[in-house]
């Protein structure tokens, strides 16, 4: 992934991760870290407990790697976003979190910025969002979802704990600002914003009608 030429991506095991951030943070204390340390726990259970407590522990390790899988989604999200808007960006990993993160090129393609006084087609912009992979949502504000409410719309950036409103005179943004989802408590206003897709596997129409002709020919090659 290009990033800018004064960020700085280190990557390392898990257990080395959260002391090497620890340190940078420290040494860096202009600079903005971010740790992510995954682990896996293999459970190797040959008679130690009957089968009633092994389905209760199993369910238990199942609600809490739940719990994490969420929380590392985010903070791959907030990594990739720091690195293409930010110029002091050091991102300390695990190598297993650059698995799987999709195409580059195309989740940059997905940024959207807005700023106050920009003209934009509400449609327009909601249509944008689900193709961002946002899902509507006008019960409650989460990760990766955005609500309407008149001329107020309410996404949560899926890399970020904050949300953000975006206040609309007509076509016009008024005033972009950040909140908290849960106590609704406002968190500053600011003039601009980049959002980013809601998945790093956002993908472009032409890119999946490409991907389905080719699917296709072979289909007919092998059929």
């Amino acid at each position: 992934m290009a990033v800018a030429l004064d960020s700085n991506v280190a990557l390392t095991n898990a257990d080395a991760a959260v002391p090497l951030a620890t340190q940078l943070r420290e040494g860096t204390k202009k600079s903005h870290t971010m740790a992510e340390n995954t682990g896996f726990v293999s459970c190797f259970l040959k008679g130690v407990v009957d089968k009633l407590s092994y389905r209760k522990l199993v369910a238990s390790l199942y609600f809490v790697y739940a719990a994490m899988e969420e929380e590392i989604d985010r903070l791959r999200h907030a990594a990739t976003s720091a690195l293409l808007t930010r110029h002091d960006t050091i991102v300390v990993a695990s190598v297993s979190c650059i698995y799987g993160l999709g195409n580059p090129i195309e989740y940059k393609n997905h940024m959207l910025l807005l700023e106050v006084g920009m003209i934009v087609d509400q449609r327009e912009l909601l249509r944008r969002f689900v193709d961002m992979q946002y899902h509507r949502n006008d019960l409650v504000v989460e990760r990766g979802s955005f609500r309407v409410r008149g001329d107020t719309i309410e996404i949560q950036p899926a890399y970020d704990q904050e949300a953000i409103r975006l206040s609309l005179f007509g076509d016009e943004v008024e005033a972009i600002s950040f909140f908290n989802p849960l106590t609704m408590e406002s968190k500053g206003a600011v003039t601009e914003v980049t959002l980013f897709a809601a998945t790093h596997y956002a993908t472009s129409s032409e890119t999946l009608s490409n991907a389905m002709h080719r699917i296709r020919a072979e289909l007919a090659i092998r059929l």
